[in-house]
C-alpha cells in the first residue's frame, strides 16, 4: 500500500468528521480560531489513534465492534443532533440556548462517533504491506499519522467554512441566522449519523 493510497483512504475516513466540523462552527460559540483549531485537532487525533488500538485489539475484536460501530455512531450524532435542534427550536427565555456542540464532552463524542470506522482501518492496515514498514516502523504508525493529519486539516477547513458562511448571514439576519444555524447543524448531525448507520447495515 503506498502513500497515495494511504491518503485517499485518509480523505474518506475524515468525510464525516469534515461534516460534523462544518456543523459546529456555524454556531458562533464554537467559531472562533482557537475553537476550530481545537476541535480539528480532536478529531484527528481521535482518527490517528483508533487506527492503532484496531491493530493492538486484534482482528477479532475489531470484527465484534465493526458489528455494532454503526448504531454507536448513530446513537451519539443523533442525540448531539437533536439536542442541538431542539435548543435552537425551542431558546429559553427568547434567547438561542448554549450551543450542545460548545462542550467537551460533547465534542470527545462527536469526534469518537467520526472515528470509529477508523478501528477497522486499522486492522487493515496491520495486515497489510504499507511503505515505511521497512525501515523498522510498526506498519501502522505511518498510516495512522497521516490520517490524523489529513483529518486535521480537512476539519479545520470545515471550521472554517461554517464559521464565515454565518458570519455572512449574521451580518444581515441577526438572530434568525444563529436560530437557522442551530437548526441546520442539528439535522445535519442527525444526516450523518443516518448515513453511517444506512452504510454499516448495508455491509452487513
Amino acid at each position: 500500500m503506498n502513500i497515495a493510497e494511504i491518503l485517499l483512504i485518509a480523505l474518506g475516513l475524515s468525510a464525516d468528521a469534515f461534516a460534523v466540523a462544518v456543523c459546529r462552527s456555524t454556531d458562533k460559540h464554537c467559531a472562533s480560531i482557537q475553537d476550530i483549531l481545537s476541535a480539528a485537532a480532536v478529531f484527528g487525533g481521535f482518527q490517528a489513534v483508533m487506527p492503532v488500538i484496531g491493530m493492538l485489539a486484534g482482528k477479532s475484536f475489531a470484527e465484534i465492534v465493526a458489528a455494532a460501530d454503526h448504531w454507536i455512531a448513530f446513537g451519539l450524532l443523533a442525540f448531539i443532533g437533536g439536542k442541538t435542534f431542539f435548543a435552537a427550536v425551542f431558546p429559553e427565555n427568547g434567547t438561542v440556548r448554549k450551543p450542545i456542540g460548545h462542550d467537551l464532552k460533547t465534542l470527545l463524542a462527536e469526534a469518537a462517533a467520526t472515528s470509529i470506522d477508523a478501528l477497522a482501518a486499522g486492522t487493515g492496515f496491520a495486515f497489510s504491506s504499507v511503505s515505511g514498514s521497512e525501515k523498522n516502523m510498526p506498519p501502522i504508525l505511518m498510516p495512522a499519522a497521516l490520517i490524523g493529519i489529513v483529518t486535521f486539516a480537512v476539519c479545520a477547513a470545515g471550521g472554517f467554512i461554517g464559521k464565515f458562511t454565518v458570519k455572512n448571514a449574521a451580518d444581515s439576519k441577526g438572530r434568525k441566522a444563529e436560530t437557522a444555524a442551530g437548526i441546520f447543524g442539528g439535522l445535519a448531525l442527525i444526516a450523518v449519523g443516518t448515513k453511517i448507520l444506512l452504510e454499516g447495515l448495508l455491509q452487513v
